[in-house]
């Protein structure tokens, strides 16, 4: 779907390319756009795109740089039903400004998840007693998961350890990652580290990070 290039004011918005696929179970559009902005900036007009949603789903919109670095959440998550929709870009970012000359794209994705509740993880122990038993003087600060094991730390834990681990299949017994003194609130990873953040129990002035390997 190409667009002729559109002027207001000092500003041309101009949009290349439009391409819509959809499937069962999910509709995902892209539009190429690409801005010019001459100085000094004035907003440019609405640049239109549209889409198709082939079942019911929730969708999600944003406009992102040509290096996948997002400019604008449009909307997210909402609930659509099916059928063909159109919206627009008005070529700000999200802090409200006139984006840079560029290219940009725009992408709609839609997901079917649902949520299934398989129970509690703190109060679910396949033990009476020992360590494998969940059991921590605060709640789970953060969980990060990485193919079968969840990794979770508990924040200060009155000498006991912060940093656990579970695997996903049987969350009912968990291992212990690092020994007791540290208490860290804060975990992530990219598949091949997992990545903790804390703070001296006995400086609260003092931070760290540190790195375990995923496995």
């Amino acid at each position: 779907m190409d667009h002729p290039p559109r002027h207001v004011g000092a500003s041309r918005l101009e949009a290349l390319r439009g391409l819509a696929v959809s499937s069962r179970f999910c509709a995902y559009a892209i539009v190429a756009l690409s801005l010019a902005v001459l100085w000094p900036a004035q907003s440019p007009a609405a640049t239109r795109f549209s889409f198709t949603v082939d079942s019911a789903a929730t969708t999600s919109a944003g406009v992102f740089m040509s290096d996948g670095a997002l400019v604008k959440t449009l909307w997210s998550g909402i609930p659509s039903t099916p059928g063909p929709y159109t919206s627009s870009w008005d070529g700000t970012d999200d802090d409200g400004r006139i984006a840079p000359d560029g290219s940009y794209q725009v992408r709609v994705l839609s997901n079917n998840v649902q949520y299934a509740w398989e129970g509690l993880v703190g109060n679910t122990s396949d033990a009476l007693s020992g360590p494998t038993v969940h059991h921590a003087l605060e709640f789970i600060y953060g969980m990060a998961i990485s193919g079968a094991n969840a990794y979770f730390c508990v924040g200060y834990n009155e000498g006991l350890a912060s940093t656990h681990k579970f695997r996903t299949a049987s969350p009912q017994s968990k291992a212990t990652i690092l020994g007791k003194g540290a208490a860290v609130f804060y975990v992530a990873t990219d598949g091949s580290y997992v990545y903790w953040a804390g703070q001296d129990p006995n400086d609260a002035n003092k931070w760290f990070v540190f790195g375990t390997r995923v496995g």
